[in-house]
């Protein structure tokens, strides 16, 4: 176990200080996630536990802390607990991150309500769990997320080619790199990538409410409607879709959504 520099914070508290940990006899290039909370016992827990099941694991109380972890090391996912930052708003943090970083934003919090979960998704988040929770459902989600945001489109990313619809071209799937025709470059969040792969899949065919809450790895279609409407506006606004009668993701009244172009390679 090793601690950043004591300037981190005082010298009487681990707040704001680092605990890279490294899980011995682990196999290389496991995936690395940053566990952004307080210290505590619970995290302490939940630490050993997710490096017991295969991960690289750092911890981190507070942005600074966090933003030396992004800048040195390479980070396949960050699990954020809004209320725990040493140093202000999660929430804002999270929005700080994903303005940042294509990394997967994995929440706890421990509201529950809709309008929390809205806040969390609007803020950049890619999945979202409250507490209490127990950490195999936590374990779940996390390798399902994981599964779900590593650049897979319509065939192997190792041999990626070019996909085109309508004005724009998906330059790198593992990075999630889209190119617009007039050159300019954007970059969509894992749970908007996989939206947009769900859409450039089914080739033109309505896919229903239920068929996209399921491809995205949500599991309640009444609670996660409102979050898949959400990462929907988010990926109509990168791709600058705002007209209504020309939309290229279109609403089918009591169906579901369509891609209005068909992708080509």
């Amino acid at each position: 176990m090793s601690h950043a520099s004591p300037t981190d914070g005082p010298k009487t508290s681990i707040r704001g200080r680092l605990n890279s940990r490294s899980c011995g006899g682990l196999p290389q290039g496991r995936a690395h996630v940053v566990l952004v909370a307080e210290y505590s016992e619970t995290q302490q827990s939940l630490c050993e536990y997710l490096e017991n099941h295969g991960f690289q694991v750092s911890t981190v109380a507070n942005r600074g802390a966090l933003l030396r972890v992004l800048a040195r090391s390479q980070v396949d996912l960050i699990v954020l607990d809004v209320l725990s930052p040493a140093d202000g708003d999660g929430l804002a943090l999270c929005r700080e991150i994903r303005r940042k970083f294509l990394i997967p934003i994995f929440v706890l919090s421990a509201r529950a309500e809709e309008s929390e979960r809205i806040r969390v998704f609007e803020s950049g988040a890619d999945a979202y769990l409250s507490k209490p929770f127990s950490r195999r459902e936590l374990l779940g989600r996390i390798n399902a997320l994981l599964r779900r945001t590593q650049g897979k489109i319509l065939g192997s990313s190792r041999n990626e080619c070019a996909t085109r619809f309508a004005d724009w071209v998906l330059v790198s799937s593992s990075a999630r790199t889209l190119q617009h025709r007039d050159g300019s470059v954007v970059r969509l969040s894992p749970k908007e990538f996989l939206l947009l792969v769900l859409l450039l899949n089914a080739r033109g065919r309505v896919l229903s409410r239920s068929q996209l809450i399921s491809g995205m790895g949500w599991h309640h279609l009444d609670e996660d409607a409102r979050q898949l409407d959400v990462f929907v506006g988010r990926l109509r606004r990168k791709l600058r879709d705002g007209g209504h009668s020309q939309r290229l993701i279109r609403t089918v009244y009591a169906e579901g959504y369509v891609l209005a172009c068909a992708p080509e390679q």
